[in-house]
């Protein structure tokens, strides 16, 4: 280990055998270490958020500073950073090309800009989607990537050739909207799926009003939904105006959430083993010291259905008691409920089950779904990333448009699977 002492260890840069290094966070410190270990020294203190840095043809450090917007420069002997360029795309990244202009990524515009590093007047090389990350030269060649996986190739004449293409990272909660699209969270990023359509950025952990890193889902009105995220909150999200509202916040690890009202909504603390009712008159308990409860769903008689994922189970809530409704189950997670029937997936057994809530009898829908690990695979589950996110724990989601048509979440392989009376598809 070179220095164990950096939360949020990211960026880092060589530059003639010195090694730099930053940490993404509000408050962040740069540093030149030892690469074999020794004596560090501390270049700037208190920096929002650096990110991807580089040396330039003058020596200096440039550095991209998501939370201010702009790109900064400083000596790496030391000294007061200085402003090279402001009024970006939240840049979070910064090369040189061969005639020694700054390359720089913006995740929220999706933007590649060339900056004179003197004058700071800029071009746009290519408009690609929200959520660029970095770039690099091979030769004269740049390439840029995203936090969602795609890879591009920029040509000279402004000309953009895909490598890679974007996909999904997780993904985690679903829900379908009242103009029947599906909303998927994908953690840092949110898509919409209209029937028929391709998926549509809803937004991104840079777009305004942004919730946070997205684990549940559920519909609440036209562009209106409410989302659990990894911060321990669940906040009321309008797409429309670009704002979200806090519900309720300072939980553990949340997971589902289910709509009772226009103005109720229950939420799994996973974490807590509870599961709560929040309103516009406060919070209340519906259950405690279950474990690790995932899925939420409503009845349309108003019972609070709930998977208890570590219990093999899934139990009905209320009064601070529950009892169950489903058992001899392997991990359920997401649920859903239409009409009579209880829709669960298994991710241990890696099906999708229905359960008739008036009988009891059980169908297996599918199996040999794409969700968890593979089998021998043993997940490193991650950790939260500074001001950015909490620990990012997988949720498989589950919707259900009706009785025939059934969506999940393959989170073992970045897909949204729809099952339906037919079959999978």
């Amino acid at each position: 280990m070179i220095h164990g002492d950096m939360p949020v260890a990211n960026p880092i840069t060589v530059h003639q055998d010195r090694l730099f290094a930053g940490e993404c966070r509000m408050g962040g410190r740069v540093f030149e270490l030892d690469p074999v270990g020794g004596a560090h020294r501390q270049i700037l203190a208190d920096v929002p958020m650096p990110n991807a840095f580089a040396i330039g043809p003058d020596g200096l450090l440039y550095m991209p500073i998501m939370a201010t917007n702009e790109i900064w420069r400083v000596d790496p002997a030391g000294g007061a950073p200085e402003v090279v360029v402001g009024d970006l795309g939240v840049p979070d990244s910064v090369k040189f090309d061969s005639k020694g202009r700054i390359i720089s990524t913006q995740v929220a515009s999706g933007q590649v800009l060339r900056i004179d590093p003197q004058t700071g007047t800029r071009e746009v090389l290519a408009q690609l989607l929200p959520g660029l990350d970095n770039c690099t030269f091979v030769g004269e060649r740049l390439f840029v990537s995203s936090i969602p996986g795609e890879v591009t190739e920029i040509r000279a004449d402004g000309t953009v050739r895909p490598l890679v293409e974007r996909g999904l990272q997780w993904p985690m909660g679903l829900a379908l909207g009242e103009d029947g699209s599906l909303f998927v969270a994908d953690g840092g990023f949110t898509y919409t799926l209209a029937p028929g359509g391709e998926p549509q950025l809803a937004g991104c952990l840079f777009s305004p009003g942004f919730p946070g890193f997205v684990r549940g889902v559920a519909a609440a009105g036209e562009g209106v939904w409410v989302t659990t995220n990894s911060m321990g909150a669940v906040l009321r999200w309008n797409l429309t105006d670009g704002t979200s509202t806090p519900l309720s916040t300072g939980h553990e690890i949340l997971y589902g959430l289910a709509m009772r009202d226009t103005e109720t909504v229950v939420f799994a603390d996973g974490g807590a083993g509870r599961v709560l009712l929040a309103r516009p008159e406060g919070l209340e308990e519906l259950a405690r010291d279950l474990a690790r409860p995932m899925g939420v769903a409503v009845t349309a008689g108003g019972d609070v259905l709930v998977s208890e994922s570590a219990g093999g189970r899934v139990v009905r809530c209320g009064g601070g008691r529950s009892e169950t409704v489903l058992d001899g189950l392997g991990e359920p997670q997401g649920i859903a409920v239409v009409d009579e029937t209880l829709f669960v997936v298994d991710v241990e057994r890696k099906e999708v089950l229905a359960c008739d809530l008036a009988t009891g009898r059980r169908e297996t829908l599918a199996s040999g779904l794409p969700v968890k690990a593979p089998p021998g695979v043993v997940p490193k589950l991650l950790g939260g990333v500074g001001d950015m996110s909490g620990p990012m724990v997988p949720f498989c989601g589950l919707a259900a448009r009706d009785a025939n048509t059934v969506y999940v979440s393959g989170d073992a392989e970045g897909s949204v699977l729809r099952l339906t009376s037919e079959g999978r598809r």
